[in-house]
C-alpha cells in the first residue's frame, strides 16, 4: 500500500531512502509502507491520510520510488486536491463500495496531475528542493544534538558541502537554520503546560544549545522577548 497525505495544520515532517521533506499545511505526500520510512511532528500536524494500492498508484502517477519521502506537486497548485480530499474525508464513512471507489478514482486523477507538475520542473529546482527538504528533516530528527552541523548534514545526506550552502544561500544559511530550528523548539516547550515546572536552562540544553547566554541572546533577537518574558507570558 502507498499512503497519500495532504498536510492540513501544523509542520511535520517525513524521509523515506534519499527523499525527505518538511511537511506543513496544502502539502501533499507519497510514503510506501513496503520500505523503511521515518515520520515526525514540529508542532501539533495533522493530515488526511489516505491508503491506496501500489499497482493503483502507479497506473496514475509512474514509479512510487519517484515521489516516495516527498511532497507531489507545489501547495500552490493543489487547491483543488486539498478541496476534494476534505470532501472525501467528510462524507467516506457513508458512501456505498461503489462511490468510495469512483471518490478514490477521481483523487488519484487530480493526485496525477500534480505528479506532471513535478516531473515537469527543471532537474535543478528539483535537486535545490530535494537538498533543502532532506537537511531541514534531518535538522528536526537530530536538533536535541548539540553536535549537529553543516559538517554532519553534508557527511550525512551524501550531499556536497557547496551545494548545501547554495540550498540555504537565500534563507540565511544552513547553520542560521539549525540555530532558528533550535530556537523555535525551545519557544514551543517555554510556552508548553507540559514543560512549565522545567527550568530554562534545562530547556535550552535540551534543545541543544551550550551556552545559556548565547542562548539569551539568539532568542531575544529572534523573538524580540527574553525567555523569561515568554515563560511568563510578558509581551
Amino acid at each position: 500500500m502507498v499512503v497519500i497525505g495532504l498536510g492540513i495544520d501544523g509542520i511535520g515532517y517525513q524521509q523515506q531512502g534519499e527523499r525527505g521533506t518538511q511537511l506543513g499545511g496544502g502539502d501533499v505526500s507519497l510514503l510506501s509502507r513496503a520500505r523503511p520510512f521515518v515520520v515526525g511532528t514540529r508542532s501539533a500536524y495533522e493530515e488526511i491520510r489516505l491508503a491506496v494500492p501500489r499497482e493503483t498508484i502507479e497506473a496514475r502517477i509512474g514509479p512510487v520510488e519517484a515521489f516516495a519521502g516527498g511532497c507531489v506537486g507545489a501547495p500552490s497548485a493543489s487547491a483543488e486536491f486539498r478541496a476534494f480530499m476534505r470532501k472525501l474525508a467528510a462524507s467516506v464513512a457513508w458512501m456505498t463500495q461503489s462511490e468510495a471507489q469512483v471518490a478514490i478514482d477521481s483523487a488519484l486523477h487530480l493526485l496525477g496531475c500534480l505528479a506532471r507538475d513535478t516531473a515537469e520542473r527543471s532537474d535543478t529546482e528539483v535537486s535545490h528542493a530535494m537538498a533543502v527538504s532532506l537537511a531541514r528533516a534531518h535538522i528536526v530528527r537530530r536538533i536535541h544534538d548539540p553536535n549537529l552541523d553543516p559538517h554532519e548534514i553534508h557527511v550525512a545526506l551524501g550531499i556536497s558541502r557547496a551545494q548545501l550552502y547554495r540550498a540555504f544561500s537565500q534563507t540565511g544559511g544552513i547553520a542560521a537554520a539549525i540555530r532558528d530550528t533550535r530556537l523555535d523548539l525551545a519557544y514551543r516547550r517555554l510556552t508548553s503546560p507540559r514543560d512549565d515546572k522545567r527550568k530554562i536552562a534545562t530547556i535550552a540544553y535540551a534543545c541543544g544549545f551550550t551556552d545559556i547566554p548565547t542562548f539569551n541572546r539568539a532568542f531575544r533577537r529572534r523573538f524580540d522577548l527574553s525567555p523569561r518574558d515568554v515563560r511568563t507570558g510578558h509581551a
